[in-house]
C-alpha cells in the first residue's frame, strides 16, 4: 500500500525540524508497512499550480516519469507501482488532489484508489471570503474589516506570500471549481472534519476570532478555518475530530513544542484502516 500526504495552504514537508503532518508519515509506515510520500508543493500557489506539482511528484515516486533534478532523483521510485495508492490531504491539499483526479483534465486516477480529505474547504472558507473581499473590494466593507484585511495583506507581502492560493479558497472560486472539476468514478472519495476542541477554548488563540466569525456567519461547527458543511465531500465520516485546523496535523498553536491533546495519529490510523480495503 502506498500513502501520499498532501499539505494545505502555506504548508511544507518539513521546516525547522518539524513535519507538516507531525509524526504521521513515520507512524503510518511503521503501523501499516506502507510506502509513503509527503509531498511538497508551492505553499501559496493556486490550485492549478499546486496540483500539477503534486501530480508530478506522485508519478515520479511511482517511477512513471524520469527525474529531471537531484531532488527528483531522491523522490524517484519511492512508492510501489504494484500497490494501490491512497491520498490523504489536509485543507487546500484536498482541492489540489481533486483536480489531479478529475475527469475534466489529464488525470492520474488510474494510479489512485482513494482520496481522503481532512477539513478541506470544498465549498470555500468564510475566512478567505473575508480577506479577499477586504483586499480586493475595499470600500464595500466596514472600516474595521478593511483595516484588518489591509494589515494582513501588508504582513503577507512582507513575508513574500502570494494571494493566489487564498483567492482559490473563496466560496465563489470553490463553486466554480466544483462545477468544472468532476470526481472520477474509479476513485473512492472520503472526508473528515474538525469541529474544534471539546475542552476549554474551541481553538488555539490564533484561530479563536476566526472560529467565532465562521460560527456567526454559518451557524456551524468549524475548526477555526473550515466549516462543517464545506469539509464534506464523498463519503463523510460523521465522527467529527475534536480538533482545530492545526491540531488535525499534530500541532498545538498554543504550545508549539507540545503535541495537541487530540490524538491525531489514532485518527490517521482510522483513515488508513478504512481505505486499505479499496
Amino acid at each position: 500500500m502506498n500513502l501520499v500526504l498532501a499539505h494545505g495552504f502555506l504548508g511544507f514537508r518539513q521546516k525547522f525540524g518539524k513535519d507538516y503532518f507531525n509524526g504521521v508519515e513515520k507512524f503510518l509506515a511503521q503501523t501499516f508497512g506502507a510506502k509513503t510520500l509527503a509531498a511538497q508543493v508551492d505553499p501559496d500557489g493556486g490550485i492549478a499550480e499546486r496540483s500539477a506539482q503534486l501530480q508530478r511528484q506522485i508519478l515520479l515516486a511511482l517511477g512513471k516519469l524520469p527525474p529531471a533534478s537531484e531532488a527528483e532523483r531522491r523522490g524517484h521510485n519511492t512508492l510501489d507501482p504494484q500497490q494501490k495508492t491512497h491520498i490523504i490531504a489536509h485543507s487546500m491539499g484536498g482541492l489540489d488532489s481533486r483536480m489531479l483526479l478529475s475527469l475534466n483534465r489529464e488525470n492520474i486516477a488510474s494510479h489512485i484508489a482513494s482520496l481522503t480529505t481532512i477539513s478541506t474547504p470544498h465549498r470555500g472558507s468564510p475566512i478567505a471570503d473575508l480577506l479577499v473581499a477586504g483586499l480586493d473590494e475595499g470600500f464595500g466593507w466596514a472600516l474595521l474589516q478593511r483595516l484588518l484585511a489591509w494589515r494582513i495583506e501588508s504582513v503577507l507581502e512582507k513575508l513574500g506570500v502570494s494571494l493566489e492560493g487564498l483567492r482559490d479558497l473563496t466560496s465563489a472560486s470553490c463553486a466554480a471549481f466544483n462545477e468544472k472539476y468532476r470526481d472520477h468514478p474509479q476513485v473512492k472519495y472520503f472526508s473528515v472534519a474538525g469541529m474544534g476542541r471539546n475542552r476549554g477554548r474551541a481553538t488555539a488563540k490564533l484561530l479563536q476570532l476566526a472560529h467565532k466569525y465562521i460560527r456567526g456567519k454559518t451557524g456551524e461547527s468549524n475548526d477555526g478555518l473550515v466549516s462543517l458543511s464545506s469539509a464534506q465531500w464523498g463519503e463523510f465520516d460523521e465522527a467529527l475530530w475534536a480538533a482545530d485546523h492545526a491540531d488535525e496535523i499534530g500541532h498545538d498553536l498554543d504550545h508549539l513544542f507540545r503535541a495537541p491533546s487530540f490524538d491525531h495519529l489514532a485518527a490517521y490510523r482510522k483513515i488508513v484502516e478504512r481505505v486499505r480495503a479499496f
